[in-house]
């Protein structure tokens, strides 16, 4: 939600190697402080842009996992 969005400060940004994949993927890293807790955010568009968590493609959910867990 935009009331908790608003309040996210940028930490880094970097491009990272996702294997077999050819190019190299954007990362970028965001921080929202909520009562002494330190909560990070991993931003790629192309990765979390869509509508729902799951898609139809399991080679690009996979893919998709896979570049969360190595972020």
């Amino acid at each position: 939600p935009w009331e908790y969005r608003q309040h996210f400060n940028y930490v880094t940004s970097f491009y990272m190697d996702l294997g077999q994949f050819p190019d190299h993927k954007y990362v970028g890293i965001m921080e929202y402080i909520h009562d002494g807790i330190h909560y990070y955010f991993i931003d790629n568009e192309a990765y979390f842009g869509g509508d729902t968590p799951y898609s139809n493609n399991l080679k690009w959910d996979i893919e998709r996992f896979c570049f969360f867990s190595k972020a």
